[in-house]
């Protein structure tokens, strides 16, 4: 399969939680993930970037992207996961700027209840 063709979801630091981005191509950003990709492929088709928002001032970014998210964080990511999996059918179709501006199209942040329990240590927290 050519790597044009092929779709890399990855987390994004700097979409806050529950944005999602569809773009072809692309810089890495200092992603190690998409470095290894482009090492393995020569290049990245097309790029779907799930928002996770920034660690603290301080703390170590990779700490944050390898916990849970909590409470709002975790509901938005879920969310955005869900408004993707139900466009996978046009994606595959092709359809990518319906696709594309269904996606982009800000969707409301879900309203936290008042104590879910939900909040620990990584994003969102």
């Amino acid at each position: 399969m050519p790597a044009r063709e092929i779709l890399v979801a990855h987390d994004e630091l700097d979409l806050e939680p529950g944005r999602v981005r569809l773009q072809r191509g692309g810089g890495d950003a200092g992603h190690r993930g998409l470095m290894h990709v482009r090492c393995r492929l020569g290049s990245v088709g097309m790029r779907l970037r799930f928002g996770v928002g920034r660690p603290l001032p301080g703390d170590d970014p990779a700490d944050w992207l390898l916990a849970e998210p909590g409470g709002a964080d975790r509901r938005a990511i879920e969310d955005a996961m869900g408004r993707v999996c139900a466009l996978l059918p046009e994606l595959l179709d092709g359809e990518l700027e319906k696709v594309m501006n269904a996606i982009h199209r800000r969707a409301p942040r879900p309203a936290a209840p008042e104590a879910d329990g939900e909040a620990g240590p990584g994003p969102g927290t």
